[in-house]
């Protein structure tokens, strides 16, 4: 299974616990990192591809990376751990875009999803911090849109429905703020996956990250 990560180099230390995660849980699974390099990776394919500098082309500048890739593919971000195998049947979306248009305030979120309901109307929430498998023919419906608009689409909404896509409910969790050990266990009990914000990453994270996944994966040298 190919497994498709848009990549900027930060110090890769949510990319390692997410490759961990994903040769754990994911059948064979091959690895194309588009972007930047890690230092420290191994066995993986790479596909340089610049960023662009401006924040409000963020989302045009990852769709454009993952559209590297020709073959349908598991489209992950580099802090997406899994939790429990994969199915690339899962498609999960929390709600309406209008109630995540409501979550996000005014920020540049907030455009995106409002550029999303622009397009497709007020559809099922896929903008969540979980892989999504993706077949690569549906892309091309999402190349066709005015992507000049600042702060761009949310992709995987759009590309579940342009595909057609009749997910399930399940709840979005993306780790915001710095918790301690039992708060993360807490919160990531029983789950499929989970995801961290930024500046997240503190020793009771690591701590969590190395005992959910203590084995090297053949990703890192």
């Amino acid at each position: 299974m190919k497994c498709v990560i848009p990549y900027k180099e930060n110090g890769g230390k949510e990319l390692k616990y997410c490759l961990r995660g994903i040769e754990k849980f994911v059948e064979d699974p091959e690895i194309i990192i588009i972007g930047s390099e890690p230092a420290w990776i191994k066995n993986v394919k790479i596909i340089f591809f610049p960023d662009g500098k401006a924040l409000r082309f963020k989302e045009w500048n990852i769709f454009r990376k993952i559209c590297q890739v020709k073959e349908d593919f598991l489209f992950f971000n580099d802090d997406h751990f899994l939790l429990q195998p994969f199915d690339k049947s899962t498609y999960h979306f929390s709600g309406k875009l209008s109630k995540r248009l409501k979550d996000y305030g005014t920020n540049e979120y907030w455009k995106t999803i409002q550029n999303t309901i622009n397009v497709i109307g007020d559809a099922d929430n896929y903008f969540r911090h979980a892989p999504i498998f993706i077949k690569r023919e549906i892309l091309e419906k999402i190349k066709e849109l005015d992507w000049n608009a600042w702060f761009g689409y949310c992709v995987k909404s759009l590309y579940c429905h342009y595909a057609g896509i009749q997910g399930t409910e399940y709840p979005d969790l993306k780790i915001a703020s710095k918790l301690s050990i039992s708060h993360i266990r807490e919160a990531t009990n029983g789950r499929e996956y989970f995801s961290t914000g930024n500046f997240v990453i503190n020793t009771d994270m690591i701590t969590f990250l190395e005992e959910t996944y203590p084995d090297k994966s053949k990703f890192e040298k």
